[in-house]
């Protein structure tokens, strides 16, 4: 085996840069996978292969150049499931597989995994490849913006997945902040790229043009914003509230319904990582003003409401 590693550290930043020719990945490396929640499996790997990281508490942006390759990160139990895998691949055409899901992806694409148990499984078929990974909490993020049917979601906004990998890729390369100003910031940037590629993604119902596409994806975004109304959302649109609920009795809902439905769904979201939290504090999290609000969402849209014993525990 043939490996050289370096690592240094400042505050909550560290940084690993290896290469090796092994069929064994250093342990540096898999002490830096096992901090997101995560193992992984090189599978039978002979190319040479180097990795530049670096991670903090919340987050870690890896780069790693090898050869043709298929690498899968089982994804561990015994803790909630809390962490958002972004992966972008630079050439070839590629494939990403979680459960039942598949995507492929072109050169230049990017995907975002949802928190969950199920091993995550990335086929390279260029002979050479470049895999940028970033792995971040979703508390950090705050109100989560994926779907909750959905394991892998496809990035295909091209100027925003372009610049998130450039803002990774260089932070994965990068010499650690020269002062505590510096990492913070730098560490509240490197999540606000996160938040914006996940505002970006739209869902099948999200993908059109017309007015309906638009405020469910307006809604998606904003909903944890507890003054967000009927009236917000269509001004945010640029057309009256009657002309935009009039679109949604189109597709025998409500603009009301569909808020409702959102915070409750992004309540179901918060608690996979958070499973103990308050649930007054999830409820405002999500966007809702009140316990009795998400009780009145529960019966609506679930057939398991949150127990009473466990709501009023959780709210003194």
């Amino acid at each position: 085996m043939q490996s050289d590693e370096s690592t240094s550290a400042l505050h909550n930043f560290e940084h690993v840069a290896i290469s090796s020719h092994a069929t064994l990945l250093p342990r540096e490396l898999e002490r830096f996978l096992l901090s997101t929640g995560m193992a992984i499996d090189w599978g039978p790997q002979t190319s040479p292969f180097t990795v530049h990281a670096t991670r903090t508490s919340t987050f870690i942006s890896a780069v790693v150049s090898t050869g043709q390759t298929t690498v899968s990160w089982p994804r561990m139990h015994g803790r909630p499931p809390r962490r958002v895998l972004f992966l972008f691949s630079k050439h070839g055409s590629n494939t990403v597989r979680v459960a039942s899901e598949t995507v492929e992806m072109s050169a230049g694409s990017a995907v975002v995994v949802s928190p969950g148990r199920e091993l995550v499984e990335f086929t390279a078929a260029a002979r050479r490849q470049t895999l940028l990974l970033f792995s971040v909490d979703f508390r950090a993020l705050g109100v989560p913006f994926l779907s909750a049917d959905r394991k892998i979601h496809l990035l295909n906004e091209a100027t925003m997945t372009s610049m998130a990998y450039g803002a990774w890729h260089a932070l994965a390369n990068s010499a650690n902040p020269s002062s505590l100003h510096a990492e913070t910031i730098t560490q509240a940037q490197a999540i606000s790229v996160a938040r914006a590629l996940l505002a970006q993604w739209k869902g099948p119902e999200e993908s059109g043009g017309d007015l309906y596409a638009r405020a469910k994806h307006y809604i998606r975004v904003h909903a944890s914003d507890p003054d967000l109304d009927p009236t917000r959302v269509a001004d945010a649109l640029g057309t009256a509230p009657r002309t935009l609920q009039v679109a949604f009795k189109k597709h025998g809902t409500t603009i009301n319904r569909e808020l409702r439905r959102k915070r409750y769904e992004n309540v179901q979201l918060l608690l996979q990582g958070r499973p103990t939290a308050p649930r007054l504090e999830i409820a405002r999290q999500a966007g809702f003003r009140s316990l009795k609000q998400l009780r009145d969402a529960g019966r609506d849209f679930s057939t398991e409401v949150l127990p009473n014993s466990t709501t009023k525990r959780n709210s003194d």
